[in-house]
């Protein structure tokens, strides 16, 4: 068994009333926590967190929080399948809003394909982008589409005429996601 002591950081365990300034692991099982009145124990490996933070046995290795300050600001289409109600939309908050056009939380398939056709129609020729609820996919407008690094990049929905309809999935739309 390894033990592994992880200290000087930010630690909450949720559990222990009172300051916590380490934590023991023993292989995968949290087997001790304390704070520096208590001593601090031995350990096979000592990890110093540099003052970052740890919550033991919190496990999510897949998040989106940047989604969270979008949603704030952009249009949620969460149960939304009907195309045109997110293209009106989109037409309304191009006449009231100025930058990038965000919406998302749109799940496929919708009653019709959407393109970056589609989004030029009703935003003109501003930056838009509609994220699929997974966040992995996105369609973007032909605006944002012309200013994205795609040469190599995997993931870009053609036309039968080979030019990009807009609609983007992993590395493309990790693009989108980092313009």
């Amino acid at each position: 068994m390894t033990s592994t002591l992880f200290f000087n950081g930010t630690i909450r365990t949720n559990g222990r009333p009172g300051r916590t300034d380490w934590v023991v692991v023993d292989d995968d099982k949290v087997a001790s926590i304390g704070a520096s009145d208590d001593g601090t124990p031995a350990a096979d490996r000592r990890i110093d967190l540099a003052g970052g933070a740890l919550v033991p046995a919190f496990c999510d290795a897949h998040v989106h929080l940047p989604a969270t300050g979008l949603y704030a600001s952009g249009m949620d289409f969460r149960g939304v399948a009907d195309a045109d109600t997110i293209l009106r939309a989109y037409a309304d908050r191009a006449k009231e809003a100025s930058g990038l056009l965000f919406g998302g939380n749109f799940e496929d398939p919708l009653d019709r394909p959407l393109t970056r056709v589609d989004l030029d129609g009703v935003v003109g020729d501003r930056a838009a982008l509609l994220a699929r609820a997974d966040m992995h996919s996105c369609i973007v407008s032909s605006s944002l589409l012309s200013q994205l690094p795609l040469t190599d990049q995997q993931g870009i929905d053609r036309d039968p005429d080979g030019q990009p309809t807009g609609y983007l999935r992993e590395q493309a739309a990790s693009a989108a996601w980092r313009w």
